[in-house]
Order: structure tokens, then sequence, then C-alpha cells
């Protein structure tokens, strides 16, 4: 973190910052720190919305969206919520896989069979933590034999 703070000094150690140190204390704690659902895209910018708000909790993420012709988009910021309103006909047409998805459009019914079928994950293994699971063995494993 001490790179990006020194990459980016305005803003990494004001906003991101401390959701990086809430989830160091969480994961302390022995809690979970991770999103139970799909990574929300922003429909204009189309990059995870994983900004944080500018008020006075920087844990919060940044969401913003708008109904047009009765369906709902996400977008990521102000400025690309602004974006989306002057031109909706211009970024509905965007194609979003966590979007797809949940309006069944991606050949099943149900998150798990959507996940497991689309993304190909197998769920339980592929979407959980780090420690313990099959990839941090591989990672083990090849740092082992590269050493």
């Amino acid at each position: 973190m001490d790179w990006l703070s020194a990459k980016y000094p305005d803003t990494f150690d004001k906003y991101y910052r401390p959701k990086w140190e809430l989830a160091r204390k969480m994961e302390a704690e022995g809690k979970r720190f991770y999103s139970a659902g799909l990574p929300q895209l922003c429909q204009v910018c189309q990059i995870p919305m994983t900004f944080t708000e500018m008020g006075d909790d920087p844990t919060q993420f940044s969401y913003r969206h708008s109904i047009y012709q009765g369906e709902r988009y996400h977008t990521c910021s102000d400025g690309c919520h602004d974006i989306f309103e002057r031109e909706p006909e211009k970024y509905i047409q965007a194609w979003l896989p966590v979007n797809q998805i949940l309006q069944g459009n991606c050949g099943g019914g149900d998150l798990e069979t959507m996940l497991r079928d689309y993304y190909r994950m197998n769920v339980g293994a592929d979407n959980l933590d780090i420690e313990g699971s099959p990839d941090q063995q591989r990672w083990k494993k090849w740092k082992g034999n590269a050493a």
C-alpha cells in the first residue's frame, strides 16, 4: 500500500487505504471481507464499481443508478451518472456480463448455475478466500519449486 500512497498521494490514503485497512482488520479478527455478489460494472465506463465516496466514510463504495425505460442501470460516479442521463440510448446497448446474467440471458436460472456454467467457476472453491484454497496450494507448490 505504501507504493500506492506514493504514487497517488492526493487520493489513496484518503479514499482507498481505509477500505484495505478495514479488510486487514477483519481478516485479523477471523472475519471475511468480500462481496457475496457478482462484481457490478459501470454502464458507462464499464470498469468494476470500486470507487469510494468522497464524503465522511471512505469505506463506502460510490454507487449511482438510473431508471430508463423501466430498466435499472448502474454507474460508478456522479460523472458517469450525468453522462448516462444525457445520452442513455448510447449506453444501454453495452453488453455487460453481470447485467446479462442477472437478467437471465446467459442460459441459466439461478446465480450458482450461471457462475458454474457461464463463467466455468467451481462454486465453493474458486470464489472463496485465498487462505486454504486450491489456488494458494498451487502457488505455494510453484514457489517452492521455483526456489
